[in-house]
């Protein structure tokens, strides 16, 4: 006997899931807002989890070419100039993607209408953040 459960419900989508029962999910604005919110904590678990990550870890990840090159002397020397045009390309949508950003969480405080002195400050640059961290480390 088929069974096709219809709900607005995320947890009874992934109960009836595990049982083989087919569902269909009614899209409302409750469901819609699980998802978003499933999708920052989603997130938020991959920041955490490349902060934990050595580099040599995420720039594996990030980029295979680039280990591979690493880990062959011979190679990189032939590959080097289209791995850093690559890294390049990668660090600008990065920064890009950081500036749109904050440009969204500026624009969205400006029409809310915050006080001023209840806008968060931003945060410093990551060249500055290495800076400090360098400089921490010579002072020890």
């Amino acid at each position: 006997r088929d069974v096709l459960l219809v709900t607005g419900s995320l947890g009874d989508l992934v109960e009836a899931s595990q049982h083989g029962a087919d569902v269909l999910l009614l899209l409302d604005a409750d469901v819609k807002q699980q998802l978003r919110t499933w999708t920052e904590v989603e997130a938020r678990h991959e920041t955490q989890r490349r902060k934990t990550m050595s580099v040599s870890q995420r720039v594996a990840e990030d980029s295979p070419r680039m280990m591979a090159a690493a880990n062959n002397p011979f190679l990189s020397v032939f590959q080097l100039p289209s791995l850093l045009a690559e890294a390049a390309a990668s660090n600008r949508k990065h920064r890009e993607m950081k500036e749109r950003e904050q440009r969204s969480k500026a624009a969205a405080a400006a029409t809310a209408s915050v006080p001023p002195a209840e806008v968060p400050e931003e945060e410093p640059k990551m060249e500055e953040k290495v800076a400090d961290d360098v400089t921490e480390l010579l002072d020890r």
